[in-house]
């Protein structure tokens, strides 16, 4: 058996020991995740078909019209513009985050909504899906005053029940409209997708 001893001063004691603990504090935040990036909730739904697509956004309250279904291929840009800035930002606003797929191709999937707050026609919820992965989506108008926003309905003064048409919904969101119909709060951008 071998025992060592030493004779330290109360201040080198006390600095040794706040270095101790700092150094275990740093280890239990790497091993119990604290510095890894935590995976999104939304980031792991699968959306590998129409019904996985629907029943994601059901999550958020929408109801589509699966007969609607645009699919297409897009391109993420390697670099974001004054186009791309702003969509992340929303994407980020509601827990995504397109800058992990810059340069990368990705699948569309836009549906009509049939259940917006007070707007019955013109609008459109995008899911965009990488590898099976849902990664990004909003919803929009397309109308010339039109808008977007993210999924949630969060951050806009909307309020609907999902489980109602668009047309029973009037009533119940008209106080949360401006008198020119756009959704208060919400991210209207320049052109539509």
């Amino acid at each position: 058996m071998f025992v060592f001893t030493a004779k330290a001063s109360k201040p080198k004691l006390i600095l040794f020991l706040l270095i101790l603990a700092l150094a275990l504090i740093l280890l239990c935040y790497g091993i119990f995740g604290g510095t890894k990036k935590q995976d999104n909730n939304n980031q792991k739904a699968s959306a590998n078909n129409i019904s996985e697509r629907e029943n994601f956004l059901k999550g958020y309250g929408w109801q589509i019209d699966k007969t609607t279904e645009n699919a297409k291929s897009i391109n993420i840009p390697s670099l974001f513009d004054e186009v791309y800035k702003p969509y992340n930002e929303l994407q980020q606003n509601s827990g995504f985050d397109l800058a992990n797929y810059k340069g990368k191709e990705v699948d569309s999937f836009t549906y009509k909504v049939v259940n917006y707050p007070d707007l019955p026609d013109n609008v459109f919820a995008t899911l965009l899906v990488y590898q099976g992965k849902v990664i990004g989506g909003d919803v929009h108008c397309n109308a010339l005053d039109g808008f977007m926003h993210g999924l949630d309905l969060k951050g806009t003064g909307l309020k609907f029940d999902p489980t109602k048409s668009s047309e029973d919904n009037t009533e119940a969101v008209a106080t949360s409209m401006t008198t020119t119909g756009k959704a208060k709060g919400n991210n209207k951008t320049s052109g539509g997708k």
